[in-house]
């Protein structure tokens, strides 16, 4: 998972910007996540712990924290055996987006670093919407709070 192994010289906080290089995504392409400003308020609590990592281990100084960490997390809650930390943050995400109409399918997509299947499109359209996803982030950051619908412009209201 891109988040574990997250560098602080991977983060832009004056651009809000996370970039994971291309040796840690699956696409072997750089991807670009914009940052809510929840998630700068959350990264700012981490700074301090560690010059290099943003989840380092509170056990091993110097180390990341490991994806262990999360499944026994996962099979404390007893979820452990129901699903995986990668499926179950990005099947939210994209759950979430689909059903309230939060955003474009493909913006939906380019959040979730997904390559166009359709090889024409691919080819011809480089647009990053960065703007709808930078919007999206941020809603989706409010979720948890039950904030997240006054950021959200449901695809049908959209001029």
């Amino acid at each position: 998972m891109e988040a574990i192994g997250a560098e602080w010289s991977e983060v832009d906080v004056e651009q809000r910007l996370w970039t994971i290089p291309q040796e840690r995504t699956k696409a072997g392409e750089p991807h670009v996540v914009y940052l809510s400003e929840r998630v700068l308020q959350l990264l700012e609590g981490q700074r301090g712990l560690d010059k290099r990592w943003l989840f380092p281990s509170p056990m091993l100084d110097g180390k990341l924290l490991s994806n262990m960490a999360m499944l026994t997390l996962l099979d404390r809650m007893d979820a452990g055996q129901r699903t995986m930390v990668h499926g179950l943050c990005r099947a939210t995400f994209s759950t979430w987006a689909c059903e309230t109409n939060a955003a474009r399918p493909d913006v939906i997509e380019a959040c979730l670093a997904h390559r166009e299947s359709d090889k024409v499109k691919a080819a011809y359209n480089r647009a990053q919407s960065a703007a709808e996803r930078r919007a999206l982030l941020a809603a989706w950051a409010e979720y948890p709070t039950g904030n997240a619908s006054s950021n959200v412009i449901p695809i049908a209201k959209r001029a």
